[in-house]
């Protein structure tokens, strides 16, 4: 970038692969307590990740669905969804982009796409559609990593694209969370939380009151 303001040097531009995005938030931070930097978007660097993420599971869910309805028109039967994951690893080897994408967030891709039909069968919902940008904003790691995922303090990790700050609106306990879903809304990333919750006990009535509001 050549266009600065008098006196300022011109800075020069890097496309960091989003596998070394923790080194890269790490050297930033460096740079930021030596002086040398007076500010950082950090958000501007995850951005492009994280929509990638959201693409690719949404190709691979416009894919799997086309493969459904072209498996049921030429042999009258569709693959199931267990098939569609077994196909991952050949998908990945013809598609390498698929490698940048967690395999668990690639599964709950064809599992979305399978609950889908199964409420259309069951008759909740209507005939599964093609998702656009506009409809498919969310990709989800289903079995959340208790240990991985809240190691460092304000940050949330997610495989395959690095830690995240967060800012949590609720107090919440790490080792309860099973499952992250990460959604786009309104410009801004959000990260849904799944947590375990105990069972609450039963409380006997011991006393019952009637009340007629004599309507």
């Amino acid at each position: 970038m050549t266009n600065c303001p008098p006196g300022r040097k011109p800075a020069r531009t890097y496309y960091v692969n989003h596998r070394e995005l923790p080194g890269v938030f790490e050297f930033i931070r460096k740079q930021v307590k030596a002086g040398r930097s007076n500010a950082w978007h950090e958000k501007s660097i995850l951005d492009p990740p994280l929509r990638s993420f959201g693409t690719l599971c949404r190709w691979l869910y416009n894919a799997a669905l086309e493969q459904k309805e072209i498996c049921y028109r030429q042999r009258g039967r569709s693959p199931s969804c267990m098939q569609q994951k077994n196909e991952m690893p050949a998908l990945k080897k013809e598609l390498p982009e698929y490698k940048q994408v967690n395999a668990q967030v690639l599964q709950d891709c064809l599992q979305r796409l399978d609950d889908a039909f199964q409420r259309f069968f069951s008759g909740l919902a209507g005939y599964p559609h093609y998702k656009d940008r506009d409809h498919y904003r969310s990709f989800t790691y289903p079995q959340a990593d208790k240990q991985d995922h809240f190691k460092k303090r304000g940050y949330i990790y997610l495989p395959k694209i690095g830690y995240v700050k967060i800012n949590a609106h609720f107090v919440f306990d790490p080792s309860k969370v099973s499952r992250i879903n990460v959604k786009y809304h309104n410009g801004k990333w959000y990260v849904n939380l799944t947590s375990e919750i105990a069972e609450a006990e039963a409380v006997e009535i011991v006393n019952k009151v009637g009340i007629d509001v004599g309507l």
